[in-house]
């Protein structure tokens, strides 16, 4: 997006949108995968819990940023220009726009900030937290594979590859699942 300075903007929303290899490759956030289904039944492991967490703040984060662009799509329409123009009559267009309470540019960008970070403080104390389960390990890699696509993109080095492990330890734990963590 035009003024917006994190890295959860247009590149998961493309990648989301454009590549259904990389989607079908693993489990995405729409719909269940092994680890948060174990995560409801079996909360032994904090990692099942953080990652569950960081799922839904990524989720309202990405949700939020589909938001904004929608709205600068309406301002732009509008002021014939991106909101971080510099021109003095489009920004005092664009300000007056963003003010405006039927739009909520300002308040999407906030929010969709504040999930942001909140999705990056998890995503550190999920690194912190070291597994119990082979469930909780599977919950990790997912959110290195989601993260990685909205960083570097999915095919860069090592991500094929963690997806990879990722699908091996899924299908194993599916044919031969282990005890549960205490």
């Amino acid at each position: 997006m035009a003024d917006s300075d994190h890295s959860i903007s247009l590149p998961l929303v493309t990648l989301r949108q454009g590549s259904k290899i990389t989607v079908a490759s693993r489990n995405t956030p729409a719909e269940p995968n092994l680890a948060s289904k174990a995560g409801k039944a079996d909360t032994a492991d904090p990692v099942l819990a953080l990652a569950d967490h960081w799922r839904d703040a990524h989720a309202r984060a990405l949700a939020l940023c589909r938001r904004q662009q929608r709205l600068e799509s309406r301002i732009a329409r509008a002021t014939g220009s991106l909101p971080s123009c510099s021109t003095e009559e489009v920004l005092g267009t664009t300000h007056r726009i963003r003010s405006s309470s039927d739009l909520g540019y300002s308040k999407a960008k906030a929010a969709e900030e504040h999930f942001a970070g909140e999705a990056g403080r998890l995503l550190e104390e999920l690194v912190l937290t070291p597994a119990r389960s082979i469930e909780g390990l599977i919950a990790k890699l997912e959110v290195i594979v989601w993260e990685s696509e909205v960083r570097d993109g999915p095919s860069d080095f090592p991500w094929p590859h963690l997806r990879s492990m990722l699908a091996d330890l899924e299908r194993i734990a599916i044919l031969q699942p282990l005890p549960k963590a205490r």
